[in-house]
């Protein structure tokens, strides 16, 4: 007989997408906690800077992961702030 499988008691990545608004446009990038854990190991493989676009093409659709590949420094650390908070998810957090 299976053994039933034991609670989980880990906190569930947000479930509504990050929704924001550039250049008055709408776009949407699912939460980040979304990520299997292969994808995050790929991920933290590549060069920091490289890693906010790796996530949005895993996460999001293709002309929103270009959006975001194409902000300027500041806009995107300001991006990456938000979507993280709206994850549940703290800037450096592994």
């Amino acid at each position: 007989m299976a053994r039933p499988k034991a609670p989980r008691d880990f906190k569930k990545p947000a479930d509504s997408p990050f929704v924001f608004l550039y250049d008055g446009e709408r776009y949407e990038v699912k939460s980040i906690g979304r990520l299997s854990s292969e994808e995050l190991e790929v991920i933290a493989e590549l060069p920091e800077y490289k890693q906010p676009a790796a996530m949005a093409n895993a996460l999001a659709d293709e002309a929103t992961a270009a959006i975001i590949g194409g902000m300027a420094l500041d806009e995107l650390n300001d991006f990456m702030e938000a979507w993280t908070e709206h994850s549940g998810i703290s800037v450096g957090e592994s």
